[in-house]
């Protein structure tokens, strides 16, 4: 019996990687002993839950544009901001982030994380720290990569705290 459960927790997992990120026992031993996927059973889709997007910045003008703007330096990053031009085509109705992860940071899967880490934790407080209508570069520093998750997230809303407070006093 216990030889049967084995060789299913392997089979579980050996196809788990062939069906797919967290199928989980999406595949079944054939009669010749090979794996083959489950009939019927769909691939689950990444973006499972309420994501949240930001609208990023592309291009290397909008982030020279910004440089010169108000800035305030956090130990996991350095966010810079500026109002949008009345003269832009783009919507001026939300905020619009750029993320900057230079490669002296590390290999790219470390560049990588540290850039989902910022961007999920711009996500979450973007709509209650961010000014409507303002451009923001992060640039990302080594401690992004190792902070807590939680700290990480006070520091950048700290610094979002800091230029919505200097924005309004400069109006």
């Amino acid at each position: 019996m216990a030889f049967v459960s084995v060789c299913h927790q392997r089979a579980a997992f050996v196809c788990s990687r062939d069906a797919g990120p967290r199928a989980g026992g999406a595949c079944q031993p054939s009669n010749d002993g090979h794996l083959k996927p489950a009939i019927g059973l769909r691939q689950p889709t990444v973006a499972v839950g309420g994501v949240l997007m930001v609208e990023t910045l592309k291009s290397r003008r909008d982030f020279l544009r910004l440089r010169g703007g108000q800035r305030c330096a956090t130990p996991v990053c350095v966010i810079e901001a500026k109002p949008r031009e009345a003269t832009s085509s783009v919507d001026a109705s939300g905020a619009r982030f750029g993320f900057t992860v230079t490669k002296k940071l590390g290999h790219a899967v470390r560049r990588n994380r540290i850039r989902r880490r910022l961007k999920a934790a711009i996500a979450e407080l973007a709509d209650d720290f961010a000014l409507p209508g303002f451009d923001y570069v992060v640039v990302a520093r080594n401690a992004a990569f190792d902070t807590p998750y939680h700290q990480l997230l006070g520091h950048i809303e700290r610094a979002l705290r800091r230029i919505r407070r200097a924005a309004s006093q400069r109006q």
